[in-house]
């Protein structure tokens, strides 16, 4: 019973080691040829149902129901989209036709993502910082890699006030940025006056009603002079001399 059992384990490991040799064993050229005609046609039917920057990052056959004879001429009759098994993974049903008229068909699962734009920051920036241009780098990531929050549209960035300080390299969210709020005339805010070798903070009124970003005229306390700035916060006013 003993030699028996050794037997079926020397067995089974012979046919573990010829399954890897065959796996190894690169695909004919007529395979290669009919897998990149199946990526051309799933990635046209991915860019038909998904909106974006489509890319096809891997494609492979399903198990059983994707094996391609080898050494087999193989056309591609129809593409159909089907279920989808996991995050951006979707199998898709092939139907060929080989050389002698047979049909066939298999099964394989694409990985697919969408390029988006995403904004990174292009060096330090301070946490009331009012965004422009020169602050961030616009750079091509795959959307599923992407961290919650992250600002897809330049136009929510410019003229907007960081709330804290960032890094160099650091992706853009919505959590980086004050509130989209407003202040109305009368508040009483800080005017912080900044300048080469000068840092004031002072104590005024609005006198514009005015949205975060924009231009505020705040009527000093101790000058009773007007001054004009960017409100970062409702309860801040920067001027740069």
């Amino acid at each position: 019973m003993r030699r028996y059992a050794l037997k079926c384990r020397t067995f089974f490991l012979i046919l573990a080691c010829c399954g890897s040799i065959l796996l190894s064993i690169p695909a004919s050229a007529e395979v290669r040829n009919i897998m990149d005609e199946i990526k051309a046609e799933v990635l046209k039917e991915l860019r038909a149902s998904i909106p974006g920057d489509v890319r096809l990052y891997d494609l492979a056959p399903a198990g059983a129901g994707g094996l391609i004879k080898d050494n087999e001429k193989y056309k591609v009759r129809a593409v159909r989209m089907g279920r989808y098994i996991g995050r951006n993974r979707v199998n898709f049903s092939v139907s060929l036709q080989s050389g002698d008229r047979r049909e066939q068909e298999i099964t394989v699962t694409a990985v697919y993502d969408v390029l988006v734009d995403v904004f990174v920051t292009s060096r330090a920036l301070r946490g009331d910082t009012l965004l422009s241009p020169d602050d961030f780098n616009v750079l091509k990531q795959r959307l599923s890699r992407l961290p919650a929050g992250a600002i897809l549209k330049g136009d929510e960035l410019e003229g907007k006030a960081l709330k804290t300080n960032l890094s160099g390299g650091v992706i853009l969210r919505s959590e980086h940025l004050a509130s989209n709020s407003s202040a109305k005339r009368g508040r009483r805010v800080n005017v912080v006056v900044e300048g080469d070798n000068v840092f004031l903070t002072l104590k005024g009124v609005l006198k514009n009603n005015t949205a975060i970003g924009g231009t505020a005229r705040v009527l000093c306390d101790m000058s009773k002079k007007e001054v004009s700035g960017i409100l970062t916060d409702p309860d801040t006013v920067r001027v740069g001399i």
